[in-house]
């Protein structure tokens, strides 16, 4: 009976070793983890770290290009805006010179016309006074 409790004792005793063992292996396990996903997170800050600056570069140069385009459309907006003008002033210049010639051309016609009366009635009274 003695042999039986002390080997009761001695497998209570291992056994609680084991559970202490395990115990500890869980507690290193859990540590071990923590610290590789530590390592993890660091590895993937310095990537994104050495990531940034090409990321700005690009944002960079992408903004530079949508300025250029921006200028380069507002350019081409004002040089159409400019021929627009030129074409609306030529018209308008081209219709002013085709009034002065109207109103020329009509001052002359009622000049002659003014000329022809003047000779028509002249000749008319040229023939009354012949007549009488």
């Amino acid at each position: 009976m003695q042999i039986e409790q002390n080997l009761r004792i001695k497998n209570a005793a291992d056994e609680e070793a084991r559970k202490y063992m395990a115990e500890i292996r869980r507690a290193d396990m859990a540590g071990l983890e923590k610290e590789q996903q530590t390592v993890r997170q660091r590895e993937v800050e310095k990537r994104a770290y050495a990531e940034n600056p090409r990321q700005q570069m690009r944002e960079m140069e992408q903004r530079r290009m949508q300025e250029k385009l921006y200028k380069e459309k507002e350019i081409q907006e004002s040089r159409q805006i400019q021929k627009q003008y030129e074409r609306q002033q030529w018209m308008l210049k081209q219709k002013q010179q085709q009034e002065a010639t109207d109103a020329r051309n009509s001052y002359t016609e009622h000049l002659a016309s003014k000329s022809r009366n003047r000779a028509r009635a002249n000749t008319l009274e040229i023939k009354e006074e012949e007549d009488r």
